[in-house]
């Protein structure tokens, strides 16, 4: 889980990908 405005969203290859820093992730669910 993220924050809704955190990251920067790009586009690589036909894929989109979300560059996030570490304090903007909050929790991590396995």
């Amino acid at each position: 889980m993220y924050a809704k405005y955190g990251g920067t969203e790009i586009s690589s290859g036909g894929e989109e990908l979300l560059i996030l820093s570490a304090r903007d992730v909050l929790a991590i669910v396995k």
